[in-house]
């Protein structure tokens, strides 16, 4: 006889049957300090003591860095929060619609500014704009208090940051340690995986790539980290600059072999490149060896240089053969070269930095390099999330003012706190989603707390006990990415929902009043999320298309031309956030939109390029800039027109300059430039149909 079970997923509940030893300490560690504030708050006899627990939970994370971080933003946050309220409950203590306007209005700003932050300076924002909605809005009953009101708030801060600071310090020892222990191991998987794509891909298995296009998601990650390696050892050492840099080499030499993704049809048809692809590929599996050890750097050199010579004598016999190649249309010789162009610049790229490693790690001081990945800012994205946060604010003060709700006050307090917690996530309306799962789950646990477990209960040690269990659950699920908002939200709602006080104990009509006032508010911004300005992966992917398109354009007018480096370090953020938008798309059309992107990105590196040879060379002659200026043009005009054909004429020009020229220096210096044409015009013709998708000519995004 077969007894039918329900099978259960216990992979899905391993972060609680066994979480991690960081996710461990982490809910051990804070759920102890903020016991210890309660008890703080409760012995000072503070008018809202559950202030303390939740400020602790609101700015502890796994790493003393992160935490330090997010508690100075939070201070500031609060500050700024704080004196704000005050103002604005002095400039209207009785004019109720210019209040709620000025609450809506400074609530959407602070979302506005959080969205083009990074880090936990989006917390200091976020901070910033729910204080003023605590202070400003506790203060309506009695404007005079506002004051009291703030500097209450001010010293729960004080006091939680104090603690979380001080029970970091005890527990987690060793922090420069730790962080150069991290920064070595993610530097060590970081390069690991980067040779491996790489000699995979030399070796002819292509798919490696389109399996790897996460790792730029990894890089970025790693960058926007890197800060609080400074903070834990930059007084002692440039470790955080020096991974910085090895990370550069990577996300380049990265970037560009995944442009070279048609060198495999070319590779086994052409017998100029000999074995080639053999010798890259057995380089790059010695090559995270070699940098390892820093006493290899000169043969890391010697065999770089190896390479690298092999391949300019490929390039130049393949120049040779294009020069007198009559046919017009796009030939295998063309790819090749353009491949061999861009492994070449790589290379080259990679002996000088090796050669600033090399002087870097021996200099006491970071002084050679200090590269960051650029943020993602999306500006539209910015403006939408700030009119929608002012909108749903001005909503809910009009549902309060035409209903008279006894407890309106709150359901527009609790609208602006979650609109300032949920506008700033990548996806606002699954975040209230999130927000809603913590807040049923924190009043259930309330509920048996507040009304079963509490009411026998006299004094604190026995209240620890009780409540203790519920914060390291609520621990250890922050410490789980798939659920960390709904932890969060439990967290934050939790002690709102019990309410301790020395006096007494939350009663049944103040806490049901208060839960259907919560559970209001998330629905109301879950709607508005929805229904106003609603963000879509569809109209993500495509503003993330153009707006690289338009970047493109603009490259050949621009006033401050940027470093091929900054070039791509500006839209590899871009990159890495298309990525994300298209993860849900059929693989096909995942690889048409970042293939797409990819030629955008190294199509602007040609175009700085040639821009700074006709600024470094001034004694050109005048049919020659003739061609490179018509070219810039094209690409000027790009999002408007993809013309081509005038393209494929430019390069025709410039080969009949080059056959009919007779100085050799000229032809010498030449051949970069020839290499960058022969790419844009690969390029473009191969991503014609992305590239016209998002023209500007287009009204509207289609799905490709």
């Amino acid at each position: 006889m077969k007894l039918f079970l329900p099978v259960i997923n216990l992979k899905k509940w391993q972060w609680l049957y066994a979480p991690s030893k960081p996710a461990l300490g982490f809910a051990c560690r804070t759920g102890v300090t903020s016991i210890v504030a309660l008890y703080i708050a409760l012995w000072m006899e503070m008018s809202s003591p559950f202030w303390a627990p939740l400020t602790v939970w609101m700015v502890s994370l796994l790493t003393p860095e992160e935490s330090n971080a997010k508690s100075r933003w939070h201070l500031f946050g609060t500050i700024l929060g704080t004196f704000a309220a005050v103002t604005s409950v002095v400039i209207f203590p009785q004019q109720a619609s210019l209040f709620m306007i000025t609450l809506a209005f400074w609530v959407s700003l602070c979302c506005f500014l959080a969205t083009l932050l990074n880090n936990y300076r989006v917390h200091g924002m976020r901070v910033s704009a729910f204080t003023y909605a605590l202070i400003a809005i506790d203060a309506i009953p009695n404007p005079n208090q506002a004051f009291d009101i703030a500097m209450a708030r001010a010293s729960y801060i004080i006091l939680a940051i104090i603690l979380q600071k001080t029970a970091t310090s005890i527990c987690v020892g060793g922090q420069r340690t730790i962080q150069i222990q991290w920064l070595q191991n993610n530097l060590d998987q970081a390069i690991s995986k980067t040779c491996f794509v790489l000699s995979s891909f030399f070796k002819g298995n292509i798919s490696i790539l389109e399996d790897n296009k996460n790792i730029f998601s990894i890089f970025y990650k790693l960058n926007q980290q890197s800060e609080f390696t400074d903070m834990a050892i930059a007084p002692h050492s440039h470790l955080g600059a020096h991974g910085r840099m090895i990370l550069a080499i990577a996300n380049n030499i990265l970037f560009k072999t995944f442009c070279l993704q048609k060198l495999a049809p070319t590779r086994n048809t052409n017998n100029t490149i000999q074995d080639l692809p053999k010798k890259a590929a057995i380089f790059f599996t010695e090559l995270p060896d070699l940098i390892k050890s820093n006493t290899n750097v000169n043969d890391t050199l010697k065999r770089i240089k190896e390479v690298r010579n092999n391949i300019y004598k490929q390039l130049l016999k393949t120049a040779e053969f294009l020069l007198n190649l009559q046919d017009k249309t796009i030939s295998k010789e063309e790819l090749l070269f353009a491949e061999l162009s861009i492994v070449y610049d790589s290379l080259s790229h990679l002996e000088y930095m090796f050669i600033q490693l090399n002087n870097h790690t021996k200099s006491k001081k970071a002084t050679y390099y200090n590269y960051r990945i650029n943020t993602y800012r999306n500006l539209r994205k910015s403006l939408s999330n700030g009119l929608r946060v002012f909108i749903s604010i001005i909503l809910a003060s009009i549902i309060w003012q035409v209903t008279a709700w006894s407890n309106g006050m709150l359901f527009v307090m609790y609208v602006a706190i979650i609109c300032a917690i949920t506008s700033i996530a990548d996806r606002p309306a699954k975040a209230a989603k999130h927000y809603l799962n913590g807040a049923v789950y924190a009043i259930l646990s309330t509920f048996l707390i507040n009304f079963i477990l509490i009411p026998p209960v006299s004094n604190f040690e026995i209240l620890t006990i009780i409540v203790l269990p519920f914060m390291f659950i609520a621990g250890l699920a922050s410490c789980n990415p798939a659920i960390a908002l709904t932890g969060i939200a439990y967290n934050f709602l939790f002690s709102v929902l019990i309410s301790y006080n020395n006096q007494s104990r939350i009663n049944e009509i103040t806490y049901f009043n208060l839960c259907l006032a919560l559970i209001c508010a998330i629905i109301f911004t879950w709607l508005m999320c929805r229904l106003i300005f609603p963000i879509n992966d569809t109209k993500e992917y495509c503003f993330t298309c153009k707006q690289m398109i338009l970047n493109l354009s603009n490259l050949p007018n621009k006033y401050i031309l940027p470093s091929t480096q900054k070039w791509i370090d500006q839209q590899i953020s871009n990159l890495v956030y298309l990525i994300d938008d298209t993860k849900n798309l059929p693989k096909e059309n995942q690889n048409i939109y970042f293939y797409g992107a990819q030629s955008i990105i190294l199509t602007g590196v040609q175009i700085i390029q040639i821009r700074i040879f006709l600024q470094q060379e001034k004694n050109l002659p005048v049919e020659l800039k003739k061609i490179l200026n018509s070219l810039l043009y094209q690409i000027h005009i790009l999002p408007k027109l993809l013309n081509t054909q005038s393209i494929d004429k430019d390069y025709q020009r410039f080969k009949e300059f080059l056959v009919k020229d007779e100085n050799a220096y000229l032809k010498q210096t030449l051949l970069p430039i020839l290499s960058s044409i022969c790419i844009i015009k690969s390029q473009l013709n191969s991503y014609k149909k992305f590239i016209k998708l998002f023209s500007l000519s287009q009204k509207k995004y289609f799905k490709l």
